[in-house]
């Protein structure tokens, strides 16, 4: 949830644990929720002042590090400790409980706010959700950066949300997707990374790829970047499709049924139904188009406008509707990094030449 993500990167923060990656996160999620801004500030004024010294908190900080290591059998051979003296010991439990005693307001007062602004209108079955694993979501106009558990990294586009246990890591790494994310996968061979969509499952040990699974999209696509994955679809569990770097599955919603034999042609919009493309790359650009959004720039190229159109709506948080249903299947090529939803349509007026109108956040092509 959203509450416990801020808890969570505010708290790492304030203790100095916080990483560069972690500190971006949060301020980005502040800027995506400009009420809580100052509920933070006041967290942070307050933690100002009731925090011990820094060489206080250095030393506590460094002892627990050391007892943490000590349960979980690591030695640290000939590095030099710390003498573990009762002196240092008491030290490290009043210093920690004066950060005990200082942070019971903040967790008040989150509390507080979780309260009165989480949703009163939950389902049991939302409930149910929540209360079993950790869920983050994007909005249209916005896209995230997360760090999980087992240090696995996933850039969440926009309209995205992403869920996984709260035990993921210690029995299983799987993550459940709806919508388009990039991730980039811890290797542990002892524990499979498993992406879940709601029509496919991808299997990876450590590897950086694309999925891209909106319901409302014609097509599905996971794209390859480095290692190795394993397609698995969900109305032939039975097949599975092995990616080699700079290859993508792509998948029609309308795919193909089990009890039609592998060799069947279908296509629709004459594409096979499925089908494994290599990526595409624009002239001069050494990061895929099916990547290129994780790294700040909206890339087309040999699209449909439909496609393309979908892809804008969710990056400028506006909608479209096509008066002229023809348009909806002109190809385009193009990227967009900093223009407005203004300039973007204005440059593809220019190269394609269609009619088109702005207003209250829609978006008419005639």
């Amino acid at each position: 949830m959203l509450y416990e993500r801020i808890n969570t990167l505010l708290t790492r923060k304030l203790s100095g644990e916080a990483t560069e990656t972690e500190i971006r996160e949060l301020g980005s999620l502040i800027d995506q929720n400009p009420e809580l801004e100052t509920i933070v500030n006041t967290l942070i004024s307050h933690w100002n002042k009731n925090h011990p010294s820094d060489q206080e908190f250095l030393e506590a900080t460094y002892l627990l590090h050391l007892d943490r290591m000590k349960a979980k059998g690591v030695e640290f051979g000939s590095v030099e400790h710390l003498p573990e003296s009762s002196e240092s010991n008491f030290k490290r439990k009043k210093v920690f409980k004066n950060i005990a005693i200082a942070a019971l307001p903040l967790l008040f007062l989150l509390f507080l706010l979780i309260r009165v602004t989480s949703p009163g209108s939950r389902t049991k079955s939302e409930q149910a959700i929540t209360a079993g694993s950790n869920e983050i979501s994007t909005r249209n106009g916005s896209r995230s950066k997360i760090q999980l558990p087992d240090g696995s990294v996933v850039w969440l586009n926009a309209g995205s949300k992403l869920e996984y246990d709260k035990s993921f890591g210690t029995v299983d790494r799987q993550v459940k997707l709806t919508g388009e994310a990039y991730f980039d996968v811890i290797k542990n061979p002892s524990r499979p990374f498993i992406v879940n969509t709601h029509s496919a499952k991808i299997k990876v040990l450590g590897t950086a790829f694309n999925v891209r699974s909106y319901p409302d999209d014609n097509k599905i696509e996971t794209s390859l970047i480095r290692g190795s994955v394993e397609v698995t679809l969900n109305k032939r569990p039975d097949e599975k499709w092995i990616l080699k770097p700079n290859e993508k599955l792509v998948l029609l919603n309308d795919y193909i049924t089990p009890e039609k034999k592998e060799n069947t042609v279908q296509k629709i919009h004459n594409e096979p139904v499925i089908a494994i493309k290599k990526l595409t790359y624009q002239p001069g650009e050494s990061v895929a188009v099916e990547a290129a959004w994780a790294y700040n720039k909206l890339s087309f190229e040999d699209e449909s406008f439909l496609e393309v159109a979908n892809k804008m709506a969710r990056w400028y948080d506006v909608s479209f509707i096509f008066k002229n249903k023809e348009l909806e299947n002109l190809m385009l090529h193009g990227s967009f990094t900093t223009e407005t939803i203004s300039q973007a349509m204005e440059a593809l007026q220019y190269s394609f030449k269609f009619k088109y109108e702005i207003k209250d956040k829609v978006v008419t092509i005639y």
